[in-house]
């Protein structure tokens, strides 16, 4: 069915050729059927390439004796086909290996390819034709130059035509039976009256240029229509114009009409025609292709300019969220673009050394990346008003430029807020220094007295009474080492621990701190004004409370009985506690010091771990407020009026809840009864 279909299709543009040709048969069948065996050829693999062949040989041997009526003529066509094929199809083979029909399943759509498949056409079918020529020749047949250029045009046409058309239609049939994959061709009409324009305009054409006006040389408006139609129809437009104008052309000139009938010699005539039908095929191959490529290049770069845009977007969301910042120098060290952190913290202030010190020409990041230099340093921030510095982290680098695209050699700078980090650092080799001698200094004492105690043992020396007085000494020591652990983990915890936000009863939990302290042996005066409350997490509050109300029972003079009221009022939306206490106070210059870790206003003096206030200030940060301290003043007084000159007051200051007017009326209440917080 396969070789049935290919001979039908062999015969019939055998059949147009023969009568396209005005100076007689001898020659049609070198350029009609042609390029139907050599596409024949050229789809064949395996057994069916063996069977193909010798049916195909067959045919044009039975084709070109009934065309010639004589054996010599047809023996040197059917040579000539040979020699035409033997050229064609191995060329399409290894020059189309990715067309379908050729062994791949692409179809024609460059202009290269398109180039490719005449040069093929036009050398196999001037062999073809040299061999006839030859042949004919030896047989007394002088066909002359002018009959073997026509031959040469009508063979290449011939090939070139069916080739391209051939294995269109072969690709869209098998894009129909969905054997591979849809491929359109682009068009440049935007309406469907366009394409009926063109053609109205081509047949309008042909009407005039082979009718009232043959005798005017007016066949290159045939041509230009041909551009035309190929720029604005696509290949399949192309190509269908070209063949049925070209062939209406051949054939009204063949009854002797048209501007080429002004030739007389048939010969020359015949060329003329011939050539004008290859050119007009060429030219609306290469246009339309041409005009395809153009606009496949055309949709790719549109499709590449959109993925270009939303990958510049996300990018852009992605710096925009970015909490360092970034920023693009130029070669002169001048910003050209920063992210909305980046543009914050530029803002926010001038970047000075880490000294504090300003910077000296070449010294600024901005500067060192856009020269290409690579670094990771630390810089200071100086806000531009009153505040302390940002330490900044930087890290800069170069970024290559592109000479092609035009982009110049640039930096690219990094920064984020180390501030927190770099004084975490610090705590951290404060903290290990610390630990080191407050675990050192008590493990020595156990080990000490538990070295004496063996050696009491050892020699019979300890009695009862030494018994205790060294075990008390370990077990203080080791209560130590206790405090400074639980100190430790609290405030690991106080610090990491989630922190909620509530609404808190600060005068009950000042009451469970208070009780913890009343039965001390100090017997210590504990008052707490009722009614206060403030918006924080109840864990990390009780924690503060325990801290200041310990502290200020703790760090009082020798024989003074500590007192402590823990009072409030409202200020703006804030809740302000005060602990006041009547302890040995604070000197000025450690106020700020005592809420860092391991730092101890009284040294030795006093037991403790320099933990407690660290703890405190942490605790009132996680819950969104602030802690000062401070000497009492005029308004400090205890809830029975009296005041006194020392001690400290400790001010901490939460969000208020929504009714925190309420503590205009608990502070006119009277305090909790001191004779029952004394124990009286």
């Amino acid at each position: 069915m396969r070789e049935l279909g290919w001979c039908c299709a062999y015969l019939a543009i055998t059949l147009v050729g023969l009568l396209s040709l005005p100076v007689g048969p001898g020659a049609s069948t070198v350029w009609s059927g042609a390029g139907v065996v050599a596409l024949w050829l050229a789809a064949s693999s395996g057994r069916r390439l063996a069977v193909d062949l010798l049916t195909a040989l067959a045919l044009v041997a039975v084709v070109d004796l009934v065309a010639t009526g004589s054996g010599v003529e047809a023996v040197v066509l059917l040579a000539a086909h040979v020699v035409q094929t033997l050229v064609v199809v191995p060329a399409l083979r290894a020059a189309f290996p990715h067309l379908h029909g050729f062994g791949g399943d692409r179809a024609l759509t460059t202009p290269g390819e398109a180039t490719r498949f005449v040069v093929l056409s036009v050398v196999s079918a001037g062999a073809g034709c040299v061999v006839a020529a030859v042949g004919l020749g030896a047989a007394g047949s002088d066909i002359g130059s002018l009959r073997l250029l026509a031959d040469v045009a009508r063979s290449t046409a011939g090939l070139l035509i069916v080739l391209v058309v051939g294995t269109q239609l072969v690709r869209r049939a098998a894009e129909l039976r969905g054997r591979v994959a849809w491929a359109p061709y682009h068009h440049s009409w935007r309406s469907p009256v366009e394409p009926v324009l063109l053609w109205a305009l081509s047949l309008s054409a042909l009407v005039v240029v082979f009718g009232p006006l043959s005798s005017a040389p007016l066949g290159f408006l045939l041509l230009s229509i041909t551009v035309l139609v190929a720029a604005r129809l696509g290949p399949i437009g192309a190509m269908a114009h070209a063949v049925l104008a070209g062939g209406v052309a051949i054939l009204l000139n063949g009854l002797g009409e048209g501007p080429f009938t002004a030739v007389e010699d048939l010969a020359q005539r015949d060329l003329v025609v011939q050539v004008y039908g290859l050119v007009s095929f060429v030219t609306a191959l290469l246009v339309s292709f041409s005009q395809h490529d153009r606009a496949v290049v055309g949709a790719r770069l549109e499709k590449l300019q959109r993925r270009t845009a939303a990958q510049a977007r996300e990018l852009r969301a992605v710096l925009e969220h970015l909490q360092e910042g970034l920023a693009v120098v130029g070669d002169g060290g001048e910003v050209v673009l920063a992210n909305a952190t980046g543009e914050q913290l530029l803002d926010r202030g001038a970047l000075r050394s880490p000294d504090g010190t300003a910077l000296q020409d070449g010294e600024h990041p901005f500067v060192r990346a856009a020269r290409g230099e690579r670094f990771q340093d630390d810089y200071h921030l100086v806000p531009r008003t009153e505040g302390e510095p940002t330490v900044l982290e930087v890290v800069g680098g170069p970024v290559p430029g592109d000479a092609l695209s035009g982009l110049h050699a640039r930096g690219v700078v990094s920064f984020r807020n180390v501030t927190a980090l770099r004084h975490d650092r610090d705590a951290l080799a404060a903290f290990a220094g610390v630990v080191a001698h407050d675990l050192k200094r008590p493990l020595t004492g156990i080990v000490g007295w538990t070295g004496l105690l063996a050696h009491r043992i050892a020699e019979g020396e300890l009695d009862r009474r030494a018994w205790g007085s060294m075990l008390e000494r370990v077990s203080s020591a080791a209560g130590d080492m206790t405090s400074l652990l639980d100190d430790l983990l609290l405030y690991t915890v106080v610090r990491d621990a989630p922190a909620r936000s509530e609404e808190v009863d600060v005068s009950a939990l000042a009451e469970q701190a208070a009780e913890l302290f009343r039965s001390r042996e100090s017997r210590p005066l504990v008052t707490v004004q009722p009614g206060l409350a403030a918006v924080a997490d109840p864990v990390l509050l009780r924690q503060v409370l325990d801290n200041l109300v310990g502290n200020a029972v703790k760090y009082v003079a020798p024989g003074v009985q500590p007192r402590v009221h823990v009072g409030g009022r409202t200020e703006g939306g804030e809740t302000v506690l005060v602990v006041r206490d009547n302890g040995i106070g604070i000197s000025p210059e450690l106020r700020q010091r005592v809420f860092e870790v391991f730092q101890r206003a009284h040294g030795d003096e006093y037991r403790g771990t320099g933990l407690g206030l660290a703890i405190v200030r942490r605790a009132v940060e996680r819950c969104d407020g602030t802690v000062t301290v401070r000497d009492p003043g005029p308004g400090d007084a205890y809830p029975d009026g009296t005041t006194a000159d020392t001690g400290t007051v400790f001010e901490v200051r939460l969000p208020a809840p929504v009714h925190a007017g309420a503590f205009a009326l608990a502070a006119l209440l009277p305090a909790v009864d001191e004779q029952r917080d004394v124990g009286l």
